[in-house]
């Protein structure tokens, strides 16, 4: 066994991830982390991204939630979970977005997707994204939202949960408190509002540094 674990191949320290070692797993896995960062050996990460065998998929969200490679081969891949039938992925998915600052018209298709979906802990995932990007892209994510029409009956109760959820990014971005809003929406399920009252200072700290961007 080598001491410098950065020796093994990217094969090898994907199968350690999984060892009975903790210490080693853990080593294992930062070393992979920093290389994926990096763009080195992405194909693997590609590889459990696109793979239909579930234990490998959401191992592959696991990662997906500590790096963020920005690397067109990964975000091509990572576009098909906007809508996975795992609601771990869906979540992956708006985590990238937001963690490799990545936006066009494909990933604002998948965001819609998410901030109607029926999971809430995808919902919240897309809610937390807005409340955090930029104006220009809040914007022009609320229009797509808000001109995605439709008939059916069950599309129009989710584009109605959609326009909820992006309510409430909005009145935050706008610096309206969480209990303001949770009194003025309370159709919306109470978890939203106890989860969003917990980052409640770190929203109000993304405020004050996207209005100084704006001065």
């Amino acid at each position: 066994m080598h001491n410098d674990i950065s020796k093994y191949t990217t094969r090898d320290l994907l199968q350690l991830t999984g060892s009975d070692d903790g210490d080693l797993a853990n080593r294992a896995t930062c070393t992979l982390l920093k290389k994926w960062e990096s763009g080195i050996d992405v194909s693997y990460l590609i590889d459990l991204i696109e793979t239909e065998v579930v234990t490998d998929k959401l191992k592959a969200a696991y990662f997906l939630y500590e790096v963020a490679p920005r690397v067109d081969t990964v975000k091509d891949a990572v576009l098909g979970w906007g809508d996975d039938v795992l609601a771990e992925c869906r979540r992956a998915f708006v985590g990238y977005i937001h963690s490799s600052g990545w936006y066009d018209e494909n990933a604002a298709r998948g965001l819609v997707n998410g901030i109607q979906d029926f999971d809430l802990r995808d919902r919240l995932k897309v809610i937390e994204w807005a409340i955090a990007t930029t104006d220009e892209r809040f914007e022009d994510f609320s229009r797509l939202l808000m001109s995605d029409a439709t008939n059916e009956a069950l599309q129009r109760g989710l584009k109605k949960r959609g326009i909820r959820a992006l309510r409430i990014a909005h009145e935050i971005r706008r610096g309206v408190s969480v209990e303001r809003i949770r009194e003025a929406v309370p159709e919306e399920d109470g978890y939203t509002f106890d989860h969003l009252g917990a980052f409640e200072p770190h929203y109000r700290r993304q405020r004050k540094r996207r209005l100084k961007t704006t001065l």
